[in-house]
């Protein structure tokens, strides 16, 4: 699947979550759908939107174009709240195939959601390569139900 798809698909989930077109939610939760910048033009390893599921229960899911590529579906992530206001996410991508199919290391992520700005950060860095790091900042929208698709 190439990013291009992957990030319709993305777009698609929220564009439907959005506009009512899935009347039933698959779980209840909150959806925060946040729109990321990167600080590193030449690097789109910080997605341009990156949405989180934090369910009822406790649990919580990750989603967005590289996470779709590289993992087929939204990924289990461990919700932690350092403080009241803030929600920590880690996560880690593996499976990344360069177009010339040479296989790279994992990437490690962490995102720091603040829920009553309704702003996040997300931090990416290579576990070898010289120990690059990708950093970005965003806002987020946030929906009181869960769009129903596969993996949500």
């Amino acid at each position: 699947m190439t990013f291009r798809a992957v990030r319709t698909t993305l777009c698609a989930m929220i564009v439907s979550l959005a506009f009512g077109a899935s009347a039933q939610a698959a779980s209840k939760g909150v959806f925060y759908e946040c729109d990321m910048t990167s600080s590193q033009r030449d690097s789109n390893w910080i997605a341009p939107k990156i949405g989180l599921v934090l369910f009822e229960t406790g649990q919580a899911k990750i989603v967005d174009p590289w996470v779709l590529r590289y993992m087929d579906g939204p990924l289990d992530v461990t919700p932690r709240t350092p403080r009241k206001d803030l929600v920590r996410v880690s996560w880690v991508l593996s499976n990344i195939t360069t177009n010339i199919g040479k296989r790279l290391e994992p990437i490690r992520y962490r995102m720091d959601l603040n829920t009553v700005r309704k702003t996040a950060k997300v931090w990416a860095s290579w576990t070898v390569y010289d120990g690059a790091r990708y950093n970005g900042e965003g806002t987020c929208k946030v929906y009181d139900r869960v769009p129903k698709l596969p993996g949500l």
